[in-house]
């Protein structure tokens, strides 16, 4: 199927556009952006397999996998400098524990 070609070169592209951001020592999307966007890459991986899209589902992990490895060197970089994983953002501040 064609749209199994498309979905690969579209996630090969991602992960194309992923590369400085692996390589890069220290700049990195924070922790939060990072797990999230992993797990939606699993996601994804799960719908192209379900759809039979075998090529497509190759491309997107790979492209997961990178995510989950930009999410470890995030990691690694809030440990060392004593960043805390995940703050709350001002604009939530005001809103009252439960």
């Amino acid at each position: 199927m064609w749209q199994d070609t498309a979905m690969m070169l579209i996630q090969f592209g991602f992960g194309a556009a992923m590369v400085p951001t692996l390589l890069h020592k220290d700049h990195k999307p924070s922790f939060l952006s990072c797990i999230s966007t992993a797990t939606l890459g699993v996601a994804t991986v799960m719908v192209f397999l379900s759809l039979k899209l075998w090529l497509g589902a190759f491309a997107a992990t790979l492209v997961s996998t990178a995510w989950w490895i930009i999410t470890y060197q995030r990691y690694r970089i809030n440990k060392r400098t004593g960043i805390p994983l995940v703050t709350i953002p001002p604009w939530l501040a005001w809103v009252p524990p439960l």
